[in-house]
């Protein structure tokens, strides 16, 4: 029935719930899982994102790294 779980995590208590149930799943149907969790960007003052795109805070992107490496 499931191929393929995708489960978006913010470090609360309801995505702790969402992966504990997600891992339930993966090991009923032999999924495979996929953990995200969004990283802010920064914006680059005096330019829009037409010309330059804003960049990712390189210590929100190392924790985003850590927590999903924690969580899997």
């Amino acid at each position: 029935m499931y191929e393929k779980i995708l489960v978006p995590l913010d470090g609360s208590e309801f995505a702790k719930k969402a992966l504990d149930h997600a891992e339930i799943l993966v090991k009923t149907f032999n999924a495979e899982i996929t953990l995200f969790q969004v990283v802010p960007l920064m914006p680059m003052h005096g330019y829009t994102e037409t010309v330059v795109p804003p960049i990712i805070d390189e210590r929100s992107k190392q924790s985003a790294e850590r927590y999903l490496r924690d969580a899997n």
